[in-house]
């Protein structure tokens, strides 16, 4: 069988290709539109097809910048059919290694394993043959709150001083680009549009959002919505208020207290002052400080652990 190893190449067909690939191998879904949102923010270079005669496409791998470490650069799983010659698969991830090595020499090579994928087991042992070790893990701790607990708190006075109300049409652009610069909520949008539209056609017509304020300066926003047991999102027997999303600017970790605050009046205004209240606190620690915290704490949920290249072998 002939093959061909291209790099990728806009509006080619090689968006669709590579989101149905993605799809069909890991278990979760991707669209040609994100794909072609995050491939044309970098190189050609970064994203390596394997395709036979016939334009049917066999294998991918791709990589790309941290957003939250500037120091670091991810490669991704080689992904490929069961028709794909092994040698082939393993071409294009050590070409992209090659390239990753001479064009970001000074940065760190990572690679996040998503425990969601169907096949994280086979990512380990494929990333463990070549020298990348467990370094991080990212996950989250579920705490859950009544809205009784939280009007009693005695917020600090940094906290009071700043204004509260709901999200309007002037502030989706502000809140957007506040959740574009996250490294984790942005990931569940393709784009900074994206986020614009859920903005505009679902969090406002909703009614159950807050914005935080510091003089006229968004600092913090959220909305809420109540979860049933039987959404595939909710892992609880009885009803809970989430955050639909929740964004918090740098320093300004002050805002956060009073955000839930304003979200607990939200909810009893609602009329859902017996539904508890479930916040997920995101977090990234060393591999060896949390490998067994999750026995230990069930609410701890792990999503990804990061593997970094050992360069010295």
């Amino acid at each position: 069988m002939k093959l061909i190893y291209k790099n990728y190449e806009p509006e080619k067909g090689l968006e669709e290709k590579q989101a149905e690939l993605y799809t069909e191998l890991s278990g979760r879904t991707a669209t040609a539109d994100q794909i072609r949102t995050r491939n044309t923010q970098k190189a050609p270079e970064m994203t390596r097809y394997v395709l036979t005669e016939d334009n049917e496409a066999l294998a991918y791998v791709t990589a790309r910048r941290s957003r939250s470490n500037p120091r670091r650069v991810y490669i991704g799983y080689p992904w490929a059919r069961p028709t794909c010659p092994e040698d082939a698969q393993l071409k294009i991830f050590n070409e992209l290694m090659d390239y990753l090595k001479k064009e970001y020499s000074s940065l760190e090579i990572a690679t996040s394993i998503v425990l969601e994928e169907t096949n994280n087991e086979e990512q380990f042992k494929f990333f463990g043959t070549q020298n990348f070790e467990e370094f991080e893990i990212y996950g989250y701790h579920t705490y859950e709150m009544s809205i009784d607990e939280i009007e009693k708190w005695d917020l600090p006075e940094k906290s009071i001083k700043l204004d509260a109300r709901k999200i309007a049409e002037k502030d989706i652009d502000t809140i957007a680009e506040l959740i574009m610069n996250d490294p984790y909520i942005s990931r569940a949008f393709p784009n900074k549009e994206a986020i614009s539209s859920y903005l505009k056609d679902r969090i406002i017509p909703d009614d159950h959002s807050v914005i935080i304020t510091d003089n006229d300066e968004i600092v913090a926003a959220s909305a809420v919505i109540v979860l049933k047991p039987d959404h595939p999102a909710s892992s609880s027997e009885y009803d809970i208020v989430i955050p639909r999303f929740t964004v918090v600017k740098e320093r300004n970790q002050h805002a956060a207290k009073r955000m839930i605050f304003e979200l607990a009046k939200i909810q009893r205004e609602a009329g859902w002052e017996d539904i508890p209240l479930h916040f997920s606190f995101f977090f990234l620690s060393p591999h060896f400080a949390l490998s067994h915290y999750p026995f230990v704490f069930p609410d701890i949920n792990v999503l990804e652990v990061v593997m970094v290249f050992n360069k010295e072998e």
